[in-house]
């Protein structure tokens, strides 16, 4: 057999005899399921939001020293506003805020 010959057929293997065509079939999708799959889906997203929201109000709704924003602040060359969320976030913890800026893990019990 030639190289041309192998190349044909190779050829013929992959594209299937040029029978492609006929013998594809159009997928089809059940109106009704697909709807209920994107409303699941929709649902889904909106819990997701929803818990999201509700973990940012209380974490915005926790009470930090003023002392505590400054001694970050000041250590961390950051703004107030952001030391003081990086406290609520760490539940007015100095020592984990700290520890997490300069990439220590949490310390040991």
């Amino acid at each position: 057999m030639t190289r041309s010959a192998d190349v044909q057929r190779s050829m013929n293997d992959v594209s299937g005899n040029g029978q492609a065509e006929k013998t594809s079939k159009l997928r089809t999708f059940d109106q009704t399921a697909l709807q209920a799959r994107m409303a699941k889906l929709r649902a889904e997203i909106a819990q997701k939001e929803e818990a999201e929201a509700q973990r940012e109000r209380e974490v915005v709704s926790r009470s930090v020293a003023d002392a505590d924003v400054e001694v970050v602040a000041d250590a961390l060359h950051v703004p107030t506003g952001v030391a003081k969320r990086q406290l609520q976030e760490k539940n007015g913890d100095v020592t984990a805020v700290l520890r997490e800026a300069v990439g220590l893990g949490k310390a040991r019990a």
